[in-house]
């Protein structure tokens, strides 16, 4: 089983992701909306970092924003 987890604080904010025998690793995270993931801009960031870190892309469906490019750099003009 492969999995990502990320904690901040005494619970206010948990990801985790499971992997459940699938051949390939995690690649995509969706949320609906950009406060699904964190309402602090810490948080966002921190989020954001670990995802880059494991390179995992993460989509935000309302309003649409795909935050990092194929190389896993973030995009210039995304406000997040």
């Amino acid at each position: 089983m492969q999995y990502l987890s990320y904690q901040i604080g005494r619970g206010s904010c948990v990801i985790s992701i499971f992997n459940y025998q699938f051949p390939s690793p995690i690649k995509c995270v969706y949320a609906y909306e950009l406060s699904r993931i964190g309402r602090r801009p810490e948080v966002n960031y921190n989020i954001r970092n670990f995802l880059q870190e494991h390179r995992v892309q993460l989509i935000i469906l309302s309003p649409y924003m795909k935050v990092f490019d194929d190389d896993f750099n973030i995009i210039e003009t995304l406000s997040l």
